[in-house]
């Protein structure tokens, strides 16, 4: 149990951002977003006027990221979570309550918004949120079942 402190502090401390996140009015939260948005607007500028094959591949990547950057950090934040739980549950040998974490704190994150001045709460960010999840809780989860039928086989 030892060894295994420090992702549960890990797990801790990510959930407690994400909610730190979410209690963040509606117009704060929006003002990081912008500037997220006027960063990446910065650095496509130089590069679509470079022209030329790499311009051409990486100018929609911006516009990409420049118009789901909210998204994009939903989804981020809950891959981070749901590593570091993958990893923490896979070594308990416990899989459905590390699957079960993700959208249980995705639901909360949502829930919180509603009471939060210019938030609202939505299904399909819990979706989002529960896909950045599982894109990198499952992963690390298999890992460990893997691991762990390895050393029950007596080969």
């Amino acid at each position: 149990m030892k060894r295994n402190g420090w992702l549960f502090a890990a797990v801790g401390v990510i959930i407690l951002l994400i909610f730190a996140q979410s209690i963040k009015p509606g117009d704060l939260s929006a003002g990081e977003s912008n500037r997220v948005v006027l960063w990446l607007s910065r650095l496509r500028e130089p590069v679509a006027a470079w022209g030329g094959f790499f311009s051409e591949i990486l100018v929609p990547v911006f516009d990409f990221f420049i118009r789901y950057v909210r998204k994009i950090a939903h989804f981020t934040e809950y891959a981070v979570l749901g590593f570091f739980s993958g990893m923490l549950f896979g070594r308990l040998q416990r899989f459905l309550p590390g699957v079960l974490l993700g959208v249980a704190v995705a639901a909360a994150d949502e829930c919180i918004q509603l009471f939060v001045p210019g938030r609202n709460g939505s299904l399909w960010d819990v979706a989002l949120d529960c896909l950045g999840y599982m894109v990198c809780c499952l992963p690390v989860l298999l890992i460990y079942r893997r691991r762990a039928a390895g050393e029950q086989d007596p080969d």
